[in-house]
């Protein structure tokens, strides 16, 4: 909801003041709680999951991701920041609607 969004976006700078070590924690949890999303990540499949918190190849995705989702945020729904980034992941990423629920 758009409350939801202002809520998250009134704390959202502390977020972009380091998107990396962040990022990289939100992706080490992803693969860490859902060990089968990590596949969809060719460039992570061989890393162990002992060795992905810290990873600088993990917090530099992670970056791109939570930059993304600050994009998204401050849109506050407007499909023409969503619509490019949806067209990407599943026609380029192959990345099923299903793995973003």
């Amino acid at each position: 909801t758009m409350s939801d969004c202002e809520l998250i976006l009134a704390s959202w700078g502390k977020v972009e003041s380091n998107l990396a070590d962040y990022g990289g924690e939100v992706l080490t949890c992803l693969f860490t709680e859902h060990p089968d999303t990590q596949k969809l990540f060719p460039k992570f499949v061989g890393i162990p999951h002992a060795e992905l918190a810290g990873n600088a190849a993990i917090g530099e995705h992670g970056k791109t991701v939570l930059t993304k989702l600050g994009e998204i945020l401050k849109a506050k729904g407007s499909s023409d920041v969503i619509k490019p980034l949806a067209t990407t992941h599943a026609n380029t990423h192959k990345i099923s609607l299903n793995n973003f629920k």
